[in-house]
């Protein structure tokens, strides 16, 4: 039961750093642009994206090598004690959700300045 939640946990990290990573890319475009615009609060809003999203990903890697490193233990020592999920809190499971959540918050007001169908679009997403 472990070992197939271990993949879920895979599964589901792996895709919030995907997305991470899509979002990061788009805050440094945004970034890249509000210099030539000279719009400070795309600025700001575009630096809190790509920084959220850099700790977002930096925390999912841990989240992921701890679990890579527990699958390998279960199938070295399959009659071990399987892991607990316990100790992923302490690795940024619970810091990588809450960046994960400010980077949906910037993306949607990043949104703004492309119209309100993109904003809405987004925002039924998201």
């Amino acid at each position: 039961m472990q070992w197939k939640r271990s993949h879920l946990v895979l599964q589901y990290v792996g895709d919030l750093a995907h997305n991470a990573k899509v979002f990061h890319e788009w805050g440094k475009y945004e970034r890249t642009r509000s210099r030539t615009t000279q719009d400070r609060e795309t600025r700001r809003t575009s630096l809190e994206l790509t920084i959220a999203c850099a700790q977002c990903r930096i925390c999912a890697l841990a989240v992921r090598i701890r679990i890579h490193l527990w699958l390998v233990k279960m199938v070295i020592l399959p009659f071990g004690a399987p892991p607990t999920f316990a100790s992923l809190p302490r690795l940024g499971s619970v810091e990588m959700l809450s960046y994960y959540e400010q980077i949906k918050a910037a993306a949607i007001v990043l949104s703004q300045g492309y119209g309100e169908n993109y904003h809405q679009k987004l925002a039924h997403v998201l």
